[in-house]
This record gives structure tokens, sequence and C-alpha cells, in this order.
């Protein structure tokens, strides 16, 4: 399942930790926290955290693409 999800009778749920995944993928966004140091606080892969930024609505993210 991806970061942040687990799966539950074949359906995604938000994991315990979802709120803290999305506050350090928001902290990536705004390039404030490396992917690096967010690989390693999540203790997942760079690839990882490239996929979740990837899928911004999955994590109620704004799209990488958007002027903010």
């Amino acid at each position: 399942p991806p970061i942040g999800f687990n799966v539950e009778e074949g359906y995604l749920v938000k994991a315990p930790d979802y709120g803290d995944i999305v506050g350090t993928l928001r902290l990536v966004q705004k390039e404030k926290l490396s992917k690096r140091s967010a690989a390693d606080e999540l203790d997942c892969s760079r690839r990882t955290i490239n996929r979740a930024l990837d899928n911004p609505e999955r994590y109620g993210l704004s799209s990488r693409n958007s002027c903010d």
C-alpha cells in the first residue's frame, strides 16, 4: 500500500500516522525539508517520497505544478 495507508478488507484506509506523513510531505513540497530528510524521518526511500508527491490528491496536497 502507499505510504500512510493500510489495507483492510481489500480497501485502503488511512494509517494512524497519516497526519504526520502528510505534514512531512507538505514540508518537502514547500522546499522546507529535503526528500532525503523526509525519507529518513518516515523510514522509507526517496522513491516513496517521490511517488507520494506524484499523487497529491491522495494526501490532500496542492498539485506540484500549481503556483502557490
